[in-house]
């Protein structure tokens, strides 16, 4: 049987209801895809954006963590620094006043020893012309010099109570003022000796009398 004019009217309708259907359905999953690339696009770009200020913000914070660090650092090593240096220094300045004492000490010791010398030589020198002058016994003479012989502190002290005996025995005096008198080569032995705490009323009245001793050879002589 042949179709009739209304199965066609039927069969186009049903066919284009199809290709509606196709194309509304085709039109759908296109738009959600579209949609779905823009909306992955927005979501892109805002995780980008979020994991730049993250970012900043985690270097920003780490920047004032490692700024932190690095002035506690700088401070701790400048405490240990500056202790070092005090240290050092304090040592230093130890050494150098052992050292400076040591030479002080040493110098002194040898002016010291050096005056010393110089006055036990006048003092025997003063001695053995007082004794010819007081005609003093030649075994006395033997036997005190034996006992001054020697160097030291006790000797001399033993030559100066001697030269005192003699000085107490001639009854020798001095007139005159000292700020009249030159100032003899003496006079400098004893104002180096005042500069050391060496000096004495006896090793004074020991430079008057070898003055005196010295006018009278003069007066001999002239």
């Amino acid at each position: 049987k042949p179709p009739s004019n209304d199965d066609d009217k039927y069969t186009v309708s049903e066919t284009q209801d199809d290709e509606f259907e196709f194309v509304d359905t085709n039109a759908v999953v296109i738009q959600s895809k579209l949609r779905a690339m823009h909306t992955r696009k927005k979501f892109l770009r805002a995780r980008y954006a979020v994991s730049v200020i993250q970012g900043y913000s985690r270097a920003n914070q780490a920047r004032k963590q490692f700024l932190a660090q690095k002035a506690g650092t700088i401070r701790l090593q400048a405490l240990f620094r500056g202790r070092r240096a005090r240290f050092i220094f304090a040592s230093l300045q130890s050494l150098l006043s052992k050292a400076q004492a040591l030479v002080r000490g040493f110098l002194t010791r040898q002016k010291v020893c050096r005056l010393m010398e110089e006055r036990r030589s006048g003092y025997r020198a003063q001695m053995v012309e007082l004794w010819h002058r007081t005609f003093t016994p030649l075994s006395y003479r033997s036997k005190f010099w034996l006992l001054v012989s020697n160097d030291g502190f006790l000797h001399l002290n033993l030559l100066e109570e001697e030269l005192s005996r003699l000085w107490s025995e001639l009854a020798t005096t001095i007139s005159g003022s000292e700020s009249s008198r030159e100032v003899s080569p003496r006079r400098l032995v004893l104002n180096n000796a005042e500069s050391i705490g060496m000096s004495n009323r006896l090793y004074q009245r020991f430079l008057e009398v070898e003055e005196i001793l010295s006018s009278v050879e003069q007066q001999k002589q002239g």
